[in-house]
């Protein structure tokens, strides 16, 4: 069974008026589509499966950060530096700003790991950033998706991976405050998934 625009545009219309919230980020296909909900205080991290509840982890919000990170630092060691610092062990963020060079990497579904697929040494625009940080073997692991634009308007996009050298990077990191999330290895993917409630 495969949901038609007007089944996801009902069930969205359900949503909002029992919950309250506004949609972000939404993607959906014929497996079924996932969602982060913005403006509440306690938000439900959902997955469906063509408009059949399957997981529900609730969660409330926490504190909320949003700053600057230093010119040529890491992005990404940026990003694990300060959840460590904040002892942010279950959040979310969004990234904006420019990078002076970009790694990206890509999962290889059939060969079950990771490989350095981009390896940009340019000027690059952040078009879009965003990831979830949770713990990975009782230590601060965050997982981030990066969009990049060059100046011709090429976009690339993959895992954000060590070697992306910021130039004006801004973040909004938000903490969520419940059960902790842990990662650990799932066989049918080879990733390190969170459990299934």
């Amino acid at each position: 069974m495969i949901a038609s625009n007007k089944d996801i545009m009902c069930y969205e219309r359900c949503l909002s008026k029992k919950y309250g919230f506004l949609f972000w980020n939404m993607a959906w296909s014929s497996l079924g589509f996932s969602f982060l909900p913005l403006n509440i205080m306690s938000i439900r991290i959902l997955h469906t499966n063509v408009l059949m509840w399957r997981d529900i982890m609730e969660v409330k919000k926490g504190r909320a950060f949003i700053g600057r990170f230093d010119n040529k630092a890491d992005l990404l060691g940026s990003l694990i530096s300060f959840c460590k610092k904040e002892n942010i062990l279950l959040g979310t963020f969004t990234i904006i700003g420019a990078l002076s060079a970009a790694k990206m990497g890509y999962y290889k579904q059939d060969e079950q790991q990771y490989v350095e697929c981009l390896d940009l040494d340019k000027k690059l625009e952040i078009t879009s950033c965003v990831g979830n940080v949770s713990l990975k073997n009782g230590e601060v692991f965050v997982h981030a998706h990066i969009a990049l634009a060059d100046h011709s308007g090429h976009c690339y996009g993959g895992h954000l991976m060590p070697g992306s050298t910021i130039f004006a990077v801004e973040y909004y990191i938000e903490e969520l405050i419940g059960s902790e999330f842990n990662r650990s290895y799932d066989e049918e993917t080879g990733l390190s998934l969170w459990k299934k409630e």
